[in-house]
């Protein structure tokens, strides 16, 4: 993948009313939290829950593994520790309840 955006922006979308298509509302505030264990974000008419979930957090670490031009992009902009920090932020893969782990 060849893509040097300074951000990656791999939001959820969920509706903002209790009229959803596809499914109901998640329980508390942290099914609408992307990073939380517990997010259940809406399916759509081709995918479930699960899936959708499934994707996101593939997707997010497809765009960083390996990435170098991003990373050079991100040490050149902002340094270092900019980098750094990123990668921390992949040495631990979420949980999540939806997808049983």
């Amino acid at each position: 993948m060849n893509n040097n955006n300074r951000t990656v922006d791999l939001v959820l979308i969920r509706p903002n009313d209790k009229k959803a298509i596809y499914g109901t509302l998640p329980d508390s505030w942290l099914g609408y939290a992307q990073l939380s264990y517990e997010t259940h974000p809406l399916p759509t008419e081709y995918l479930t829950s699960k899936e959708i979930l499934a994707f996101r957090d593939y997707a997010f670490e497809a765009f960083f593994k390996d990435n170098d031009s991003y990373f050079n992009m991100i040490e050149k902009k902002f340094g270092q520790p900019a980098v750094d920090a990123i990668n921390g932020m992949l040495e631990g893969k979420l949980k999540r309840k939806l997808l049983g782990n």
